[in-house]
């Protein structure tokens, strides 16, 4: 099995392909939530991590999704999505290295095909009365809650809470992947280009922390481990609200990895 510093080193090769590709084709975007903290705070992954996560405007997002299945971004490297894969209940783009296969023992159903893997998410715009949008963030949430209930709601685990969410995905099943579907159309509600303010999916319901178009028109190249990558100019701001003191390391017992197998193919 693979250790974390070894899975550090296969997503950081993972971010250099995506950031030279994204160069070469004129494409935006910023690291986001943890890889964002773990850039300021320590200058790279922060030490128990196992998780990438990119932010890319919809357009770019849009462009990137078409671009990477003509032309993949190295020959070991794939990208998949719902769309993609019957099996892949998740809305953001995957991009994983085939070399490795991954088992993660949470998921009811493991994708057909997943490595180690960076998340990149697409920002669509907020609307600017967050009251009169309360039916489609209802809509929204509904729908994030039945994609839930399909990632987690294994038959095998015990409990009430378990019961109820297999009960769930039995009663509304996510047959085409139409859960994820309808999350990505609630989402795009907004233009992008037509709204200042934007957000991830991951963000929408509460959306206490934005970041706007000058965020990604004109990012800040950060050190990265050995290499640089674009953060928001209004990092404090998005880190400060999700993560509070974040130049302060968490106890010990609050830092969280990703629980999965992963391990070398070839």
């Amino acid at each position: 099995m693979l250790t974390i510093k070894e899975q550090q080193e296969i997503l950081l090769e993972i971010m250099k392909y995506f950031h030279d590709y994204c160069a070469e084709h004129d494409l935006r975007y910023c690291l986001a939530a943890g890889t964002l903290l773990g850039a300021i705070r320590h200058k790279g992954f922060i030490p128990w991590d196992n998780d990438v996560d990119i932010f890319m405007p919809r357009p770019d997002y849009e462009k990137f999704f078409q671009l990477a299945q003509e032309k993949p971004i190295a020959d070991h490297l794939r990208i998949t999505n719902y769309r993609m894969d019957p099996t892949n209940h998740y809305v953001v783009i995957r991009i994983y290295d085939t070399r490795t296969k991954i088992f993660m023992h949470y998921l009811r159903e493991q994708p057909k095909k997943m490595g180690i893997f960076v998340d990149i998410f697409a920002m669509d715009g907020v609307g600017e009365d967050r009251q009169k949008d309360w039916m489609n963030r209802f809509r929204l949430r509904f729908n994030q809650r039945l994609q839930s209930v399909d990632l987690y709601g294994q038959k095998e685990r015990k409990g009430l809470k378990q019961k109820l969410k297999y009960l769930t995905h039995y009663i509304f099943p996510n047959r085409g992947n139409i859960h994820e579907y309808k999350i990505d159309q609630l989402a795009q509600k907004y233009d992008y280009e037509h709204h200042e303010k934007v957000l991830d999916i991951s963000d929408y319901l509460h959306f206490d922390t934005y970041l706007t178009h000058k965020d990604f028109d004109h990012p800040i190249l950060t050190d990265f481990e050995q290499y640089q990558f674009y953060i928001p100019q209004r990092y404090h701001e998005y880190l400060t609200d999700g993560y509070g003191d974040y130049m302060t390391l968490p106890p010990e017992n609050e830092r969280e990895i990703h629980g999965f197998d992963a391990e070398w193919i070839g």
